[in-house]
């Protein structure tokens, strides 16, 4: 028993990064106090919002799966932004409004990946890691939303 627990002692801890897995490849820059701003505005009618990335612009919006919330509530807010691919992302607002308040101004990259992986690190410009999360997936959400109103 001393034996293992000495042994775990002196095993290092494991780098959060070699937890979460690499760096995604594709990557969103936008001004971190836009992008808060425009999460806030989209909390009042749902506690998800849909970012949708293209190559020059990022629109944030209400998400709400069908039948869940105010889904006829459904706000667009653009953002000039630089992007490397096109990607929809719906993220769990409690998750990702506490990682952008750390960050008064300036921009904040967003790390994603083009295809179906779902997790985004969340970056300051001179790449200091704030926090990575998982992003909902859209499809099994709305498939989950039907399941519950039949």
């Amino acid at each position: 028993m001393r034996t293992a627990l000495l042994r775990m002692i002196a095993t290092p801890m494991v780098d959060v990064t070699r937890v979460l897995g690499a760096v995604p490849p594709e990557r969103l820059t936008v001004d971190g106090a836009d992008l808060l701003d425009a999460l806030k505005a989209s909390a009042m009618f749902s506690d998800r919002v849909r970012l949708e990335v293209t190559r020059d612009s990022l629109t944030v919006s209400t998400y709400a799966p069908q039948g869940k919330g105010y889904a006829e509530a459904d706000s667009e807010i653009p953002l000039p932004c630089e992007a490397t691919a096109d990607r929809t992302i719906v993220l769990a607002l409690d998750k990702i409004t506490p990682c952008l308040k750390v960050v008064d101004t300036g921009p904040v990259n967003l790390g994603y990946y083009s295809d179906h992986r779902q997790m985004v690190r969340i970056t300051t410009e001179n790449g200091g890691a704030l926090s990575s999360l998982m992003a909902i997936d859209a499809t099994r959400a709305l498939a989950a939303a039907k399941g519950k109103a039949a």
